[in-house]
């Protein structure tokens, strides 16, 4: 591991909770960390270390649309539905928002040959 990886994985656990769970932006964090923390490095370089850790703020298209068929079918279950992504409680404002975005159309659903 080199020293710059050192540096990284030593402020990992305040990036992450600065960038998750305050939900700063990349270049807020950029700039609270140098500020902060003595910890200098560009928007481009914390943007390559988010995708090596994996962090990010929120759900891809095809994943929403999991999380539409997983919270509809508990719905139907009678059941309430929370949704966590990396560790952070996503409000259910928010989840139904998202989920109604990325929904099949009814038209999409009716076609021949798709399976959802």
């Amino acid at each position: 591991m080199t020293d710059t990886d050192k540096q990284w994985e030593r402020h990992k656990n305040t990036i992450s909770r600065l960038y998750l769970a305050e939900g700063l932006t990349r270049h807020q964090v950029v700039a609270e960390m140098a500020e902060k923390h003595g910890f200098h490095a560009d928007a481009g370089q914390y943007e390559r270390q988010f995708k090596k850790w994996k962090l990010r703020k929120g759900l891809k298209p095809d994943e929403w649309k999991k999380v539409a068929r997983r919270v509809q079918k508990r719905k139907l279950d009678g059941k309430e539905s929370d949704l966590w992504v990396d560790g952070i409680l996503i409000p259910k404002a928010k989840v139904y928002k998202a989920i109604s975005r990325y929904q099949p159309s009814t038209l999409e659903r009716f076609q021949p040959g798709k399976a959802f």
